[in-house]
Formats: structure tokens, sequence, C-alpha cells
């Protein structure tokens, strides 16, 4: 696999982590939303803003540069569904339908993270790029906090419809 390809990739998985990053942050300030489902919101946005950091150190491990729109070259599922979410957000949210429709995307969105990103993606790309157990280590960390994101975006979900 070529470099350029790689960074690509990472480039795009960054932009994913920072972009979820704003919509976790978007959310947890809505007003009518408990204070325990803001705090979770940002405790994943701050998981999801230290992904992206990590991605970045990761990038500079491997004397990658980051490429700009890299998600379009290597088709950002993830990214785009995020830019979706901001979208959607744009709209005045003042009702918990629209939280709610919102969750259930984040919900498809942090799976795909958790599952086809980390674990399909980035460990078998990195496994023949960095041969250091303790990257490894924090890749499939990252892998389980997105299966936490999406546990918590389930529960809060569940917790808004009550």
């Amino acid at each position: 696999m070529d470099q350029e390809y790689i960074a690509k990739v990472l480039s795009c998985i960054r932009d994913s982590e920072f972009q979820a990053y704003r919509v976790y942050m978007k959310l947890s300030s809505l007003p009518f939303l408990s204070k325990e489902i803001s705090i979770t919101f940002r405790h994943i946005a701050r998981e999801s803003q230290n992904h992206g950091l990590f991605i970045e150190e990761l990038m500079s491990l491997l004397n990658l540069s980051y490429i700009n729109n890299a998600c379009r070259d290597v088709g950002g599922t993830t990214y785009d569904s995020y830019k979706k979410l901001d979208e959607l957000y744009g709209r005045e949210i003042r009702e918990l339908d629209n939280v709610i429709e919102i969750l259930n995307l984040l919900n498809n969105v942090e799976t795909v993270a958790g599952e086809e990103i980390y674990t399909a993606l980035v460990l078998p790309l990195l496994a023949k790029s960095v041969e250091n157990e303790l990257i490894s280590e924090i890749i499939h960390k990252v892998k389980s906090d997105e299966n936490i994101h999406r546990y918590l975006v389930e529960l809060s979900r569940k917790f808004i419809n009550r």
C-alpha cells in the first residue's frame, strides 16, 4: 500500500474525528437536554478530539503529511455522515424528536467507526507500517472507545425517549 493512500485514509479519519467532536459539542449545548446527557455528549466529544489528535501524531510518526479533503478520494462514509449531521443540526432543534433523529444517525456512525474504520481499515493498514506494540494497543483502545460511544449514544437515546 503506498504512502499517499495511507496519508489520505488517516487524514480522512482525522477529519471525521474532529467533525464528531464538533457535532457532540453542539448537541451537548442544547438547553432542553438533561445535564447527564450533556455531560455524556461532552465526554464523547473530548474522546473524539483526542482520537483526531492521536491520528495526527501517528501521521507524524509515519512521516505522512495531512491531505486536505482526503475523504473525497477514499470514500469517507463516516465523514459524510458527520457532515450530514452538521447540516441537520444547522436547523434549529427545538424538539427531542430532532435529537432522536440525530442520535439514530450517530449510532450508525459510531458503529462504522469502531467496526469498519479502526478494525477493518486502520489496524491492518498500520500493521504493515508501524511495528510497535504500544501504538497497536492505543489503536485497539480507540476502537474500543468507538464501541463505547455507540453504547452511550444508545443509552442517551433511551433516556430521552422516557
